[in-house]
């Protein structure tokens, strides 16, 4: 993903991931959101946040298990 450069109170769409899972064993799962030195929240693909500090979002991915 590249970077993205936003207005401060601008609102962002979270995007659906689009890395290349480093295993086929794992998948998607949400984003971890973390704005300023707040705590960081989950969220979903395609939810919004609102921009008012640096923010940086975190792929979260769990590993796929076959029974």
């Amino acid at each position: 993903m590249e970077d993205v450069y936003l207005l401060k109170e601008s609102e962002y769409t979270l995007p659906e991931c689009e890395f290349a899972v480093p295993s086929e064993k794992r998948t998607f799962v949400c984003w971890k959101v973390k704005i300023g030195d707040d705590s960081p929240v989950m969220k979903a693909a395609g939810s919004s946040v609102a921009v008012t500090k640096d923010t940086v979002l975190t792929s979260i991915q769990i590993a796929v298990v076959s029974i």
